[in-house]
Parts: structure tokens; C-alpha cells; sequence
């Protein structure tokens, strides 16, 4: 029985002690964190907006080189 005592009491005493560690964790992101995503998301929205420009200029010069080639053989 006394064990069963002891355990109840310690178990209580880790359970008090851990709450407010707990519950400063769960509150949310910090500055840092989200100011990391940000970056992140700005380096990828970066590296899309360059490689779209880069497909659509070799669309263009296709697009170019197939008009060329159709007034050529028209003529």
C-alpha cells in the first residue's frame, strides 16, 4: 500500500512540475520560426518565378523559329 502511496504522490509532483513547461511550449511558433518559413518560401517562389520566365522565353524563340520556317516554305 505504501508504494501505491508514494507513486500516486510522485507521479502528482512530476505531472505539476511538467505543466508549465507544457504549456510554454504549445503556445505557438516563435519570431525566428516563422521568419525562417517566410525565407524559405520567398527562396522557392524565387527560383519558380526564374525558371517560368526561362521556359517561356524558349517558347517564344520555338515559336519564332516555327513561323520562320512556315513563311519560308510558303515561299
Amino acid at each position: 500500500m505504501a508504494r501505491k502511496a508514494s507513486r500516486t504522490t510522485s507521479e502528482s509532483v512530476r505531472s505539476s512540475s511538467r505543466a508549465p513547461f507544457l504549456a510554454t511550449t504549445t503556445r505557438g511558433f516563435t519570431i525566428v520560426e516563422l521568419l525562417i518559413v517566410i525565407v524559405v518560401v520567398a527562396i522557392l517562389a524565387a527560383i519558380t518565378a526564374v525558371a517560368y520566365n526561362g521556359i517561356q522565353n524558349r517558347a517564344r524563340a520555338s515559336a519564332a523559329q516555327v513561323s520562320l520556317k512556315q513563311a519560308a516554305t510558303k515561299i
